[in-house]
């Protein structure tokens, strides 16, 4: 079994446009003959030049702020004003996020999950964005690519008779949950023909 890499799709295009429109308003707040004038106009261009580097989630960005020694009050009235404009969307970025990383980097959902949580994302927004992003098919898919890849590797040789183990070890680092880790180590097992790997696997998961 193998499955193909799939580039990101063309909804990724938009945190490109938005850093770029970013970028650019960070140009005309930044120039003396900006219109934008006021006491908020450093945080504006705090923000835009953050936004013109990545893409963040609200609180995040928020967050960043703060750091920087802005008012918390007039952050939020910022943040608040950069969703109004369609600089910040959670739901796209964090969408962009996890198909990002599902196709890129290989990872599964426990671990999407924990670095969407860790940008900001809300659990429950975390939650629809992985239904979304990494149905079944598709993260089975992308564990196979993972297992693949690494049973390529010098480390997965040097393993001997923990070859399963240490395969399922580096799946559940990546995020893939238990059951779907120890069906791709079997389906590796089997293609592999490899009969240390096989005594690994009845050691590890006799089932």
């Amino acid at each position: 079994m193998s499955a193909k890499r799939r580039p990101i799709r063309s909804s990724s295009n938009g945190s490109a446009d938005k850093r770029d429109r970013a970028g650019a308003a960070a140009e005309t707040a930044a120039s003396p003959s900006s219109p934008d004038h006021g006491p908020g106009r450093p945080l504006r261009l705090a923000a835009y030049r953050l936004l013109a580097r990545r893409a963040y989630a609200a609180p995040e960005l928020a967050e960043r702020l703060r750091r920087r020694g802005f008012d918390a009050s007039e952050v939020e009235t910022t943040i608040a004003a950069l969703t109004r404009q369609g600089y910040l969307n959670d739901r796209v970025t964090a969408m962009q996020w996890t198909r990002s990383w599902r196709d890129y980097k290989g990872w599964g959902p426990g671990r999407i999950r924990a670095e969407l949580l860790r940008r900001g994302i809300g659990r429950g927004l975390a939650q629809e964005v992985l239904d979304e992003g990494c149905p079944e098919r598709e993260t089975e898919a992308t564990a196979m690519a993972v297992a693949v890849r690494l049973v390529k590797r010098p480390a997965f040789r040097r393993a001997g008779r923990r070859k399963a183990g240490w395969l399922a070890a580096q799946l559940m680092r990546r995020g893939f949950s238990g059951g779907l880790m120890w069906r791709v180590v079997r389906q590796c097992c089997s293609s592999q023909d490899d009969g240390e790997m096989m005594t690994s696997l009845t050691a590890e998961n006799p089932e």
